[in-house]
């Protein structure tokens, strides 16, 4: 009795504040099961008035949005899990990248050195990078349009496949992972087509939707968007057997790291060059299209990169060092013959903009100058690749913290 009088005392009705108030080094409470269960009814509390906020903005949203791009098809890849630093298109020292590496000789791959993700959660990223709110702004995610509806208010028609989040497990309606896509109300707004199953192996997705495409794409103007497994964990079940191209006896590391720890290594490094394999065949998709492709990822991941550590943490106690690992993306954009010949200002200004800071919470801005779309919800001072783009000095994090 005592024990609950304590809880319902210390513990207020904002899971985020009694997640903070239970992180306090004198903190009378610490994580237990009351604390977990109560938390889990605050959280799904939360997540429903989210949705509901969400579906209401989108219900709201009437602005006419005019898109100076009239042709061209966007594709939008967000990878999994992708620690830029051990990727050979920034300082890895592994080949995981050969193909796209290739591409960026080519002079029509665009690779941007200094992009970090607002969060090291899949869900969190989501919800903010889908949003034209930025973080640290009054409105929060639910309260501004999603940039799906803006681009299909402009003609896009606009497809969704996940590998991650479909099938049985969309059905879940308040899922923590991507449950206000379930919502009938916000993705009735924000997509044509949204994928319905899942896939052993990203590969089979990208077939999948080969195979399918005609009956999902119009002759032009497709906004397709594709969310693979990449190298989320388990990395050992992100590539097929036959793809294995790295052993632990490849690993090379100034810890001391066991056998297994090792292989844990091969198998992220082996997630990697199949998602470059991934990767390249969605542009090949597109290639004699009038199109551009953009890649990223939603998050980073440790992989025993200058700790004993595998996963992800909470940054916001962790130490600062953790965040360059969780955080740092790889961020990329291609584009292709047609499009580049008939876009020779878009090919110098994404040339120009390879070193610039940015945060991908700020993505839409990207995608709609890249599209001219004109509406009052595109900033062009929060666009990565347009001349008034505002370099931030400091990038602030969904945990209030600063990244840099």
């Amino acid at each position: 009795m005592m024990l609950l009088v304590s809880h319902a005392f210390f513990f207020g009705s904002d899971a985020m504040t009694n997640d903070e108030r239970v992180g306090m080094v004198h903190s009378p409470i610490k994580r237990n099961a009351i604390w977990n269960l109560y938390q889990s009814v605050l959280m799904h509390k939360s997540f429903a008035q989210e949705f509901d906020r969400c579906a209401q903005t989108l219900q709201n949203y009437k602005e006419p949005v005019l898109c100076k791009e009239q042709a061209a098809d966007f594709v939008l890849i967000i990878g999994e899990s992708f620690n830029r630093h051990m990727s050979n298109l920034y300082d890895g020292a592994y080949d995981t990248n050969p193909r796209l590496r290739q591409r960026l000789a080519g002079g029509r791959l665009f690779v941007f050195r200094d992009v970090i993700a607002s969060d090291n959660g899949t869900t969190q990223n989501f919800k903010q990078f889908l949003s034209t709110a930025s973080v640290g702004e009054t409105r929060q995610w639910c309260d501004a349009p999603l940039f799906p509806l803006v681009l299909r208010r402009c003609g896009y028609n606009v497809v969704f496949l996940s590998n991650q989040f479909a099938g049985a497990e969309m059905d879940k309606r308040f899922n923590a992972s991507m449950g206000f896509f379930n919502d009938p109300r916000i993705a009735s707004l924000l997509f044509d087509y949204r994928g319905t199953r899942t896939f052993a192996y990203d590969e089979q997705l990208v077939t999948y939707y080969e195979q399918q495409r005609k009956t999902l794409e119009q002759p032009k103007r497709n906004f397709v968007i594709f969310h693979l497994y990449g190298q989320h964990q388990r990395a050992s079940e992100r590539f097929p057997e036959g793809d294995t191209y790295f052993k632990s006896g490849d690993i090379r590391s100034t810890l001391n790291l066991s056998e297994a720890e090792r292989q844990s290594v091969a198998d992220y490094l082996n997630a990697t060059r199949y998602n470059d394999l991934v990767v390249d065949h969605i542009i090949r998709l597109f290639e004699k299209r009038n199109a551009i492709v953009l890649y990223f990822a939603d998050h980073g991941e440790e992989v025993y990169n200058y700790r004993h550590q595998l996963g992800r943490t909470d940054l916001a106690t962790d130490v600062p060092r953790a965040k360059r690992e969780q955080l740092d993306v790889p961020f990329l954009i291609y584009l292709t013959p047609s499009y580049a010949a008939v876009h020779s200002d878009m090919v110098a200004r994404l040339r120009a903009a390879e070193g610039r800071p940015f945060m991908t919470d700020d993505l839409p801005h990207v995608i709609f100058d890249i599209l001219g779309v004109r509406s009052r919800e595109f900033v062009a001072a929060k666009s990565l690749i347009n001349a008034q783009y505002q370099a931030p000095r400091k990038r602030l994090l969904q945990i209030k913290k600063w990244y840099e």
